[in-house]
């Protein structure tokens, strides 16, 4: 039995909650696609990890009930990233031409650093922008990783429509 339930819209609830990577497969990878996103998304946390990205904001409708989302939207902490070693290790995870395509073609969604502008007019960056609550309801997931014998052991957090993976 999956942990979360969703209200009727689909939606998660607000508020804190602790699980373990495997309630968050429980949750939200109940199907081939999602598995699929859920595995793509793995990978480009650990490419990040490796340039020292502390955390992970996911939204979009893979963190609601939706039975097959078509991506998922991140935005990644990147105050403290090395993006010289991110682009050494992962260019594509800098690429943002032609609306992310190459980013859509190797995880599957779309990840942009949380602190550069998401709107112009209002000068939102990605991380206020993925938190607003829109008319077809956003939630954010944020992921955090921190290596532990030699893998990594995750738990998450919904804060007010985030989703915290947390490796402590």
């Amino acid at each position: 039995m999956p942990l979360f339930t969703f209200d009727s819209n689909g939606n998660l609830p607000e508020g804190v909650h602790l699980a373990t990577w495997q309630e968050v497969q429980e949750t939200f990878a109940f199907n081939p696609r999602r598995q699929e996103l859920l595995s793509d998304l793995k990978r480009a946390c650990e490419s990040l990890k490796q340039a020292a990205c502390p955390r992970i904001y996911i939204g979009g409708s893979f963190v609601t009930n939706k039975e097959f989302p078509g991506d998922f939207d991140v935005c990644w902490a990147d105050e403290t990233v090395n993006f010289i070693q991110l682009n050494e290790i992962d260019p594509v995870l800098l690429n943002f031409k032609n609306k992310r395509a190459a980013q859509k073609a190797k995880y599957g969604g779309e990840l942009f650093p949380a602190n550069s502008i998401a709107d112009l007019d209002s000068l939102e960056t990605y991380l206020e922008f993925f938190q607003k609550k829109m008319e077809n309801q956003r939630e954010l997931l944020r992921l955090t990783c921190r290596e532990a014998k030699n893998y990594l052991k995750k738990y998450l957090m919904f804060y007010n429509f985030y989703f915290l993976i947390d490796s402590s």
